[in-house]
């Protein structure tokens, strides 16, 4: 899953490599839209999955624009995504997810999480329909796929595993959802076109524009501004948005549910307070980091015990998230802690991915987690 020489080879290729178009030439039959995404990690760092190849043929992509934008700029990222008509028939696409990062030796640094999975999958778009390329990167399960505005996979997927990585779920992705307007806000990726954020939320309460000037090192924007919801933050040219490069939720989302003059230590115990969607939004952006200090593991932690046996749908999604957290820090300190809830959790879902967690951390003797310790 890592492969650095190979995404170095693309970087210096990227300015000289020539496109196909993704719809043939004097086309005119039924088409469909497919965007690329992102999930940036840092100023310099961001995982993409993309759209390499269309029936055998190279294509742009979210990765070759994103190079070409931030050719010059030093270590800052400028992520941009893609957006293609595509013929409405059975497609073979070459589907890549990967970690980029804007300077090369970044890939030095992080050697050990330089993750890459690409291949090829089979799928046929329904006519005007929209749909996005997603996946994960992690050190021990990476994907990349093709799903509808739901969220819903509707292509084969490209999967790597490390050796003794047991999936969760799998049957889990078959299941069709609706989702409601407030579940598509908060599921939105990096690298989104506006044309898919319009279709998923409809036009926005209010619009901000700012362009940069030739002495600014930030690029020019355009905000949408949801009311109830929160903004997303495009990526524009001349003027006009192109690509979502933030989300930023109201922030009377980070205490819902909790009564108004509630106090929190910190803003992570305020996002760990919700419930619903919204936790389970939480949830997989704490899963998406590389690094999460202990303090907050704890807190994730605590949050898992006393969730453990909620009956609640998306709440039940966070929880196996955070479950995914804890067995991706590696650290031993929450075994106990997950041993108990694969066994305790009202969920099947939470305690197989208890168990899971469990199974893959270290068994090192380190002081355990206690819940509701003081």
């Amino acid at each position: 899953m890592q492969n650095i020489i190979s995404v170095v080879v693309i970087i210096l290729l990227a300015g000289c490599a020539s496109f196909s178009p993704s719809l043939p030439e004097n086309y005119s039959g039924d088409t469909a839209t497919i965007d690329d995404s992102f999930q940036r990690l840092s100023r310099s760092t961001a995982k993409f999955y993309y759209i390499r190849q269309l029936n055998d043929k190279n294509i742009q992509n979210a990765l070759t624009a994103t190079y070409e934008a931030t050719e010059g700029r030093g270590a800052q990222l400028i992520a941009m995504g893609a957006s293609r008509l595509v013929p409405a028939e059975p497609l073979s696409l070459y589907v890549v997810g990967r970690v980029y990062h804007s300077a090369p030796i970044g890939y030095l640094i992080n050697s050990k999480s330089n993750y890459i999975v690409e291949g090829r999958v089979s799928f046929t778009p329904t006519a005007g329909e929209r749909y996005l390329v997603s996946g994960e990167l992690g050190e021990y399960y990476s994907a990349v796929w093709i799903e509808d505005i739901n969220g819903n996979v509707v292509s084969t997927m490209v999967e790597a595993k490390a050796p003794g990585y047991f999936k969760i779920g799998d049957s889990e992705r078959s299941e069709k959802r609706v989702l409601t307007r407030e579940e598509l806000f908060f599921g939105l990726s990096g690298g989104e076109s506006v044309g898919l954020v319009e279709e998923k939320l409809g036009a926005p309460n209010s619009v901000e524009k700012y362009r940069a000037s030739v002495f600014s090192n930030s690029p020019s924007t355009v905000t949408y501004k949801y009311a109830g919801l929160g903004s997303v933050l495009f990526l524009s040219r001349n003027s006009e948005p192109e690509f979502v490069e933030r989300v930023a939720p109201a922030l009377n989302y980070l205490q819902q549910g909790s009564p108004i003059e509630a106090q929190f230590d910190s803003e992570v115990e305020a996002q760990l307070n919700s419930e619903g969607s919204i936790l389970r939004h939480v949830a997989r952006n704490f899963y998406r980091r590389d690094e999460i200090d202990v303090e907050t593991l704890d807190l994730v932690a605590k949050k898992i015990w006393s969730a453990k046996s909620t009956e609640d749908r998306n709440t039940i999604d966070a929880i196996a998230w955070f479950c995914r957290v804890l067995e991706k820090s590696s650290n031993s300190r929450y075994r106990d802690l997950l041993e108990m809830v694969s066994v305790q959790a009202e969920s099947s879902k939470v305690r197989k991915y208890a168990r899971s967690a469990f199974e893959l951390l270290p068994d090192v003797d380190v002081v355990q987690f206690v819940p509701d310790a003081d």
